[in-house]
């Protein structure tokens, strides 16, 4: 069975859940467009499959370094077009 710690806190960050509110105001994953979280665990990346790339990265990528080192993970980033 899959573990999904990685993609659960990962969406906890930007979403919130319960009493905890959002790290990320400006973002949350209906804005971004996510369609696809994929831990890969024996390399420690987590694939985030999304529409909104620019939003994930922010200015000059501080909001994806943010995340990486909150959840100390390497972030790859895959752009998806929904035709």
């Amino acid at each position: 069975m899959k573990d999904l710690t990685i993609e659960r806190a990962f969406l906890n960050l930007i979403d919130g859940c319960y009493d905890i509110s959002p790290m990320y105001e400006n973002i949350d994953s209906f804005r971004l467009g996510i369609t696809n979280l994929d831990y890969n665990e024996d390399e420690n990346i987590l694939w985030i499959y999304l529409r909104r790339p620019g939003l994930l990265i922010g200015h000059q990528g501080k909001t994806i370094k943010s995340i990486q080192n909150n959840l100390n993970v390497k972030i790859n980033i895959v752009e998806v077009n929904l035709i």
